[in-house]
């Protein structure tokens, strides 16, 4: 499918100050170009952004290996998140979405409905109580998707007793969102604040994972959350389970996805 380049580029910038606008800003001049899939054009570099749900598909589901994850955006992910699935490809994404997915079943699923229902019920009855005030609800549910997240993959209050661990992914992602977007590459580690913050919450990431991965292997129980079921999940054609370094990658890739994408929404 040929791709008309995007209108409103500069001769030069191309298209960067639909950057400088947010991400909103160059969904919507896309989707205002009419057509399914359009060019873009940064300095010498490009891309392309496509809302046509058969280009989508094709490319998400039915050529994955004419569409590869090799990009300057994963590379910065995999920062965080290593080899887990949003990052990996290929033979071993396969092997870790087989040995992934029992987890991810229905009775699973309804078991963890269970905590998203009373971590809703709690915010809802704490703005019940507060009478008229002015509420930041895009703070609001980050800390609710964050809660959920924690509480399903670690059975931890990351917002609470385990506040910790969610101050940390909160500075992983308020460094991440620039870094993985920005159109001009940016180093991630040149010692700037922003850079060092991002990485001492990746350091308390990967050590808290490690920590409750081996700890849960010392006492003899890997637990009924999302992380004990991976534990104790195996390679259906093999047999072999993952390692610690697998586990602790798809565990913080669960943590990610499951609050990112649900507090944005």
């Amino acid at each position: 499918m040929p791709a008309p380049l995007m209108p409103g580029g500069h001769p030069l910038l191309g298209h960067l100050r639909f950057f400088s606008d947010g991400p909103l800003a160059l969904m919507r001049a896309a989707l205002d170009s009419g057509e399914p899939l359009v060019r873009l054009k940064i300095g010498r570099r490009g891309g392309f952004i496509v809302h046509d749900p058969a280009a989508i598909r094709r490319i998400l589901v039915e050529a994955p290996d004419v569409y590869q994850k090799r990009t300057r955006g994963y590379a910065k992910l995999k920062l965080l998140l290593g080899e887990g699935l949003v990052t990996s490809e290929g033979p071993f994404w396969l092997r870790q979405r087989r040995i992934a997915q029992p987890a991810f079943k229905k009775p699973r699923l309804e078991v963890f409905v269970q905590t998203m229902d009373r971590a809703a019920a709690d915010l809802v009855g704490q703005w019940a109580q507060g009478g008229e005030q002015t509420v930041d609800v895009a703070e609001a549910m980050n800390r609710l998707a964050l809660r959920i997240a924690g509480e399903t993959l670690f059975s931890a209050d990351v917002t609470g007793e385990a506040k910790h661990i969610g101050d940390a992914m909160l500075a992983v992602l308020e460094r991440f969102g620039p870094l993985v977007s920005a159109p001009i590459p940016w180093p991630e580690y040149w010692p700037f604040p922003a850079n060092l913050k991002m990485w001492r919450g990746i350091r308390t990431l990967h050590g808290v994972v490690d920590q409750m991965i081996a700890d849960r292997r010392k006492n003899g129980g890997p637990g009924e959350d999302l992380l004990g079921l991976l534990m104790g999940a195996t390679d259906p054609e093999t047999g072999e389970a993952m390692t610690d370094r697998q586990l602790r990658d798809e565990a913080l890739t669960v943590l990610l996805a499951g609050h990112e994408t649900t507090a944005n929404a």
